[in-house]
């Protein structure tokens, strides 16, 4: 399997320049190392995914293990909103959102939303994904979150403090 994926974009989605130097220096490590080249106004960016493979690879998730991969996917979105990398501003679906082998350890390509979409539709998109990948039970889960963040404007925290407790 080939370890690179190559991304391109126009450097007017990224925000602002310091945000590239960022993502180059590796400075939030919930984001895959990247490398760019720039050319006028695209930017072409390199991932090593070594280690990692998307989670549209995964094909089937115990209710537990989706629990958890859901609140480790929160947390690193909490990471990387630490380093301004808000989840508005980046695309997080199952093709961006990269595991290791045993699940443990989550990190995103960055990809910038020219969109801009709230967090909330985001992450209910992904749980409608992923329902597709679970058991009855869940599916069930999933759809509980699902509700709650189409009835509230809740934060990720929140979010994931309700998941925490599910497990």
């Amino acid at each position: 399997m080939n370890n690179n994926i190559t991304v391109r974009f126009l450097k007017e989605y990224l925000g602002y320049e310091e945000k590239m130097d960022m993502l180059v220096e590796g400075a939030c490590k919930r984001i895959l190392p990247i490398s760019v080249v720039h050319e006028d106004a695209l930017i072409t960016a390199y991932y090593n995914t070594a280690g990692y493979k998307p989670l549209y690879l995964h094909t089937q998730f115990t209710l537990p293990t989706i629990l958890n991969l859901l609140e480790k996917i929160l947390m690193a979105i909490e990471e990387c909103y630490e380093y301004l990398f808000f989840p508005e501003e980046y695309i997080i679906n199952t093709n961006t959102i990269y595991v290791d082998e045993r699940l443990r350890e989550i990190r995103f390509i960055y990809i910038p939303d020219k969109e801009r979409e709230k967090f909330q539709n985001k992450f209910r998109r992904l749980l409608k994904t992923l329902k597709e990948c679970t058991t009855e039970n869940g599916k069930i889960y999933l759809d509980m979150i699902i509700e709650l963040t189409s009835v509230e404007k809740i934060s990720y925290k929140k979010l994931r403090f309700v998941i925490t407790k599910y497990l």
